[in-house]
Order: structure tokens, then C-alpha cells, then sequence
């Protein structure tokens, strides 16, 4: 079993603008500190040791937190230019209504509100945030075929992560294996965002396809152009931007890390994976 997504890790350079930045989303701190040297020896990222993260949540929803860790700038890192995680999706109640908020703010819109090329059903806008992380804003106008959360807040919690690599069944087929999950046949779909980055037509249409996972959570599987890289890393330091994702699991594999009080352990056992192209996957024990 691995679901629902509980966290989305952003290594930032300024947590201050972190955490102004969010409450533009309606998101409230809700805990923070410094990484212990266990977690950061856990993690693989020595370097992190001893730096100040913050924790924010949703206005009122539980179980799902951003964790900001403060680390300098990875030099010759673009989203979508590398593999990995590119994005968070977020659940939304009013997209259009959203766009309006966040003009003029430290998000610069990058699609504006649209409804997705594969169904109206779904609208979503893209926008980039302090740490160079994208995050789609997306929005539900009636039901569909997805299994998928209801937004309770304004903005509410991550429902999707976004992986990129050379193709979907690569991704698939190792996450897969590790967990076995399931994706469905890749097909073309508009990415507006991506396309940006690499100066692509509008109506240029990229393979992808989902893994649903417990909880009503997905994983987007990204086809990525044959230019796309790995990521770049600093040594003993997180992965740019978006760093890390953690998932509720049973299966935590034999890197484990015990007795971390505070969300989003909560006292749980957690292990550690490197994914396919190198993303960093944490593992999270049930409750």
C-alpha cells in the first residue's frame, strides 16, 4: 500500500518569503525548527544538518504538509528542464477566483486559468513559486472519472505530484515493481507548462499517464522531452525546489528512521527509496 501523499518537501532559499508566500494560499505555519542530524544522516543530505525548516498546512485540513528546508540555491536548476519532481497539484474550489489573488504576488503565473485539453470538467491554472517549485491549482466543476478529494478550504491540500523522466513506462514500471501500483495506457495530453520551457507549439501534446494511489491521490507520470537531465544536486545537500515527496506506506523497505516526533512522522517509522531517475521518495508508516 503506498497513499496518501502526507508531504511535499521545498528546499528554499529564504523560508521568511516561504512562508508569505503560502498564506497567500490560505496555508498557516504549523510547526517548525531545525533538521536533526539523524534525519538529515536519514535522508542522505549531511549538509542539512542543523538547518531551519518551517511546516505549513492547509487552512483546515489535516494530513498533508509543505516542509520548507533552507538551503542555498542549486546552480543550473530549471524545473522541467530535469528529471524528477517537477510539480505539486493542489485542490482548488475556485481557479479563476484564485488567479485574480495571487496577481501581483511572489507566485508568477505561468498558464493562466484553463480548462484541460482531455476533459471541461477540470480547470487549472500554473504558477511558480520563491523556490522555483510549479504548483498546479486545479479545480473540479463536476464530477469525473478521478478518484480524487474534495477541496475543502479555498486552497487545499496536494492531491497529484508531478514526475518527469525519459518516458511513462520507465517511470511506471519501476514504481511499479516497488510498489505494485498500476498505470494506465500513456496517451497525448497539452502540458502548457512544459511546453514553455522547452519552446514547444501550444498545442504540442506529451505521453501521460497516472498511478492512482490510497486516499484518493494520484502520481502523474510526465513523458519529458529527449533533451530533459538529471537533476542537478549539490553534494550532502536536498534536490532543488521540490526535493522530496512523502507518501503514507506499509512497505518502508530496510532504511529506516525511528522516534520523530512532529509532523509528518508523528512518532511513525519512515524508510527512504530513490526512485527511478533519482527522486526522492520518503515512506511513511500508518497510523
Amino acid at each position: 500500500m503506498i497513499g496518501p501523499i502526507s508531504c511535499v518537501t521545498i528546499a528554499a532559499p529564504d523560508l521568511g518569503a516561504m512562508e508569505e508566500a503560502y498564506e497567500l494560499l490560505g496555508y498557516r505555519p504549523t510547526g517548525g525548527g531545525r533538521i536533526s542530524g539523524e534525519l538529515a544522516k536519514f535522508w542522505g543530505a549531511e549538509a542539512v544538518e542543523g538547518a531551519q525548516f518551517l511546516l505549513m498546512a492547509p487552512a483546515t485540513t489535516t494530513g498533508f504538509h509543505f516542509r520548507f528546508v533552507e538551503q542555498p540555491e542549486t546552480e543550473g536548476y530549471a524545473a522541467y528542464r530535469c528529471w524528477g519532481w517537477n510539480a505539486a497539484e493542489l485542490m482548488v474550489q475556485d481557479t479563476d477566483a484564485l488567479e485574480k489573488q495571487l496577481m501581483g504576488t511572489p507566485f508568477h503565473i505561468l498558464g493562466p486559468p484553463a480548462d484541460l485539453s482531455i476533459t471541461d470538467a477540470i480547470r487549472a491554472m500554473q504558477v511558480q513559486g520563491p523556490a522555483k517549485e510549479f504548483l498546479y491549482l486545479t479545480m473540479f466543476k463536476r464530477r469525473t472519472e478521478f478518484d480524487v478529494p474534495e477541496a475543502v478550504d479555498f486552497v487545499d491540500r496536494t492531491f497529484i505530484v508531478i514526475l518527469g523522466g525519459p518516458s511513462v513506462e520507465m517511470l511506471g514500471d519501476a514504481w511499479g515493481e516497488r510498489f505494485g501500483l498500476t498505470y494506465g495506457e500513456p496517451r497525448p495530453v497539452r502540458i502548457t507548462v512544459m511546453g514553455q520551457v522547452y519552446g514547444l507549439p501550444h498545442d504540442h501534446r506529451f505521453m501521460l499517464s497516472t498511478m492512482s494511489l490510497s486516499g484518493s491521490n494520484l502520481i502523474e507520470l510526465d513523458s519529458m522531452p529527449e533533451n530533459a537531465e538529471p537533476r542537478p544536486q549539490r553534494d550532502g545537500w536536498l534536490p532543488p525546489s521540490i526535493s522530496m515527496v512523502s507518501f503514507i506506506s506499509d512497505s518502508l523497505g530496510e532504511h529506516r528512521l525511528k522516534d520523530q516526533t512532529g509532523a509528518p512522522y508523528y512518532g511513525r517509522e519512515a524508510g527512504i527509496w530513490r526512485g527511478p531517475v533519482g527522486e526522492w521518495v520518503e515512506l511513511i508508516a500508518p497510523a
